[in-house]
């Protein structure tokens, strides 16, 4: 069994529905979507995977600068963990959809998912897929 392992820098976005305008549909995470794709290509140079694969996520949400001094060291030290949004699920989904035809070929490879959310200083998204 072989791990890939992929950070991606910057907050983590969630899925978000597209919305519904007059003339055309949107999604407001496409940019930012399109961009750490190509941040996925740039870590992961391998063809996609072709088997069942187990992802493990973890998501590391920016410490709020509203924040107090008491509750900051209380995030620091993990007795606080990330309860708001966005879900994990919708952290999940982009997360999968960024990684489809690069990774894997499709997102219904994955047989297993491991997610946590954190609050950290440094927000990130590091991705760790193995083949099974």
């Amino acid at each position: 069994m072989k791990t890939y392992r992929i950070i991606l820098k910057g907050k983590p976005i969630p899925w978000t529905a597209p919305r519904v305008g007059r003339r055309r549909t949107f999604s407001t995470h496409t940019v930012k979507a399109n961009r750490l794709k190509l941040l996925v290509r740039s870590q992961y140079r391998e063809k996609p995977l072709l088997g069942a694969v187990m992802v493990d996520l973890s998501f590391y949400m920016p410490i709020p600068k509203s924040a107090s001094a008491k509750r900051q060291s209380l995030i620091r030290e993990c007795k606080e963990l990330h309860t708001k949004r966005p879900d994990i699920t919708n952290l999940c989904k982009i997360t999968e959809d960024l990684l489809n035809g690069i990774v894997y070929v499709d997102d219904a490879q994955i047989v297993k998912v491991l997610s946590a959310k954190y609050y950290s200083d440094d927000p990130r998204v590091e991705i760790y897929i193995t083949e099974i």
